[in-house]
């Protein structure tokens, strides 16, 4: 990051209070490097502290008016990039909505700040192998100071914010962050090979054939591992790995489960490879050409229940990730997301994330932070699914887009598909709106040429 100029710097916050505009507020010099458009902020409002989001930062205040300073930063660096951004601002102006209420929206509630929060190494992370880059420099210092405040740690370190490295540091196990854990987090335990040749590590292992097993697995997988995965690859029971770790042969620590969405999904099913028709095989041929050539461009595909428009569609998301984008898939309802779900698993893994109401908060943000890092690249989900922190986004799908459902009617109000189609035009990406009975307005942009008939 640059460094901010001399001049006085503000910062239009968005709050969450009914107000048509952002409050401007003066931006403190001990900020100035992390305060940024898309931070969260902590801000007084009347009596009150709230947290807001960063729209943009400015060297000019408004006149005449005696300007409050942010109180604190929540996050250390950006989460929400500058596509959202401008979203959320084209949200707020269209349907009349508070810009407030838009930007918190697009962050689930269960994401935590990090500004103010300690963290500290885990057994696991100390003994990781040595890091380069900004993790390799984030570790070192933990190992010299202990437990450290976020904050404190960002200003020994100096540079840009570190707050992606800390978020991946967490992810990995390798450290641990204080009050940064949503409510029903769980911990698992983990286990590495102790420093050592590998003859050395399986001769202290005697004459137990499993423990020696375990000692050569974990040579050959290079990284630690969960004791579950461990005891199921090698196929022994808890007292082996217990063994090891009285010996001295593995060493153990702990880290944050990853939840489970399982009952999300309907059980897995065999899946044939399918033959497409002549229809389908014109269709996806549009799409993959659409896709190819990188620009905007909006498509209707009409058909009933059962004519195949779902593999049409997967298809598009196929020929999207092969140019290294992502894809956004919405429906109607929650209800319909855990048949698509395990068809959508089954055919693109664990880039799939999913987002919709039904979450707990752990599980909203866990999956909300998966995308923002491009870990998952294929969203599926209801209405709101279309606000994800998708990066580099090139095709998005509106099934049954004529449905009422994509219309929210409490703050903010939008319509999801059309928000589908405006996201997808400033991404330079590929929307598909998919029905059996196409609604008037998507019947009348064909007409237009605003849409192209598949």
């Amino acid at each position: 990051m640059t460094d901010r100029p001399a001049a006085p710097l503000y910062a239009r916050v968005a709050v969450p209070l009914p107000l048509p505009a952002a409050l401007t507020y003066e931006v403190p010099a001990a900020l100035a490097r992390v305060v940024a458009a898309g931070v969260r902020v902590r801000v007084p409002v009347g009596s009150r502290k709230l947290v807001g989001v960063v729209t943009e930062l400015t060297e000019h205040a408004p006149p005449d008016v005696r300007l409050r300073e942010i109180d604190a930063t929540v996050d250390l660096e950006p989460v929400l990039p500058p596509d959202l951004l401008d979203l959320g601002a084209w949200v707020a102006e269209y349907y009349a909505a508070p810009i407030g209420e838009v930007m918190r929206s697009l962050v689930p509630g269960g994401l935590r700040g990090l500004a103010d929060r300690r963290v500290w190494l885990t057994d696991g992370g100390a003994l990781a192998p040595s890091a380069s880059g900004t993790a390799g420099r984030v570790i070192d210092t933990l190992r010299e100071q202990g437990r450290m405040r976020l904050s404190a740690l960002q200003r020994s370190l100096g540079g840009p914010p570190v707050g992606s490295v800390i978020d991946a540091l967490a992810e990995r196990g390798h450290i641990r962050i204080s009050g940064g854990e949503a409510r029903g987090v769980r911990y698992i335990q983990g286990v590495t090979l102790a420093a050592g040749p590998l003859d050395d590590l399986v001769a202290r292992c005697g004459r137990s054939a499993p423990a020696r097993e375990v000692v050569r697995h974990l040579h050959d997988l290079d990284r630690p591992a969960t004791s579950e995965e461990v005891r199921q690859a090698v196929g022994c029971g808890p007292g082996v790995l217990r063994r090891l770790l009285r010996l001295g042969v593995l060493h153990s620590f702990t880290q944050v489960e990853s939840p489970s969405l399982g009952r999300h999904r309907l059980a897995p099913k065999g899946e044939e490879e399918l033959v497409l028709r002549p229809g389908q095989k014109s269709a996806v041929e549009a799409l993959v050409a659409a896709l190819e050539s990188g620009g905007f461009q909006a498509f209707l595909l009409a058909g009933m229940t059962g004519s195949g428009k779902t593999e049409v569609y997967l298809r598009g998301v196929q020929a999207a990730l092969d140019r290294g984008r992502g894809a956004i898939i919405l429906v109607p309802e929650i209800a319909l997301v855990p048949a698509l779900a395990r068809t959508v698993r089954q055919r693109f893994g664990d880039r799939v994330a999913l987002l919709h109401s039904a979450l707990g908060d752990s599980e909203r943000a866990h999956e909300w932070q998966r995308i923002r890092r491009g870990q998952a690249t294929v969203v599926l989900g209801p209405r709101s699914a279309i606000l994800a922190p998708v990066v580099n986004l090139g095709f998005v799908v509106v099934d049954e887009e004529q449905d009422g459902s994509y219309k929210q009617d409490i703050v903010p109000r939008y319509n999801g598909r059309d928000v589908a189609l405006v996201r997808a035009r400033a991404a330079d990406a590929v929307v598909l709106l998919a029905s059996a009975t196409p609604s008037l307005e998507s019947r009348l942009n064909v007409e237009r040429r605003k849409l192209s008939e598949l």
